[in-house]
């Protein structure tokens, strides 16, 4: 399983808010190294989930629409992938399998805990990581 590009986009869009509070999309992509024809796309979609504020006119730009730490990971991908599913079988329920079925037991256990360790980072923890970094200190 991997990430698209969208979501790692997505990701390094709401680290960069974080750290510089509001910016203009074309300053944001020429610091990440996004493609400028898809930060548009990577704005609509943060915008529409409620994680981006946008404004437009001559002091236009984007900021986060809360804070760093009311903001998880799992809110940046979901917003940028869709909701999250290891396997539609765990995630839906609807598996043609005989049940009780071990393979979706186990499944769903993987998706429970990846959707929590998800959960369980906020933006306000990847901007510290990252200062960490910058200072010469490991992540935690």
């Amino acid at each position: 399983m991997r990430l698209s590009r969208n979501a790692h986009y997505a990701i390094r869009t709401v680290l960069d808010l974080s750290q510089r509070g509001r910016g203009r999309s074309a300053e944001i992509a020429e610091r990440q190294g996004i493609p400028p024809a898809y930060m548009a796309k990577v704005v609509q979609g943060l915008s529409r989930a409620g994680i981006l504020r946008t404004y437009r006119g001559t002091h236009g730009g984007v900021q986060l629409a809360r804070s760093p730490g009311a903001v998880t990971l799992r809110d940046v991908v979901e917003a940028s992938e869709g909701p999250f599913a290891i396997n539609l079988c765990a995630a839906w329920g609807d598996c043609p399998c005989a049940q009780p079925c071990p393979v979706r037991a186990t499944l769903a256990r993987v998706q429970a805990t990846l959707e929590r360790e998800l959960a369980g980072v906020t933006v306000a923890d990847l901007a510290a990581d990252a200062a960490g970094l910058s200072r010469g200190q490991g992540a935690r």
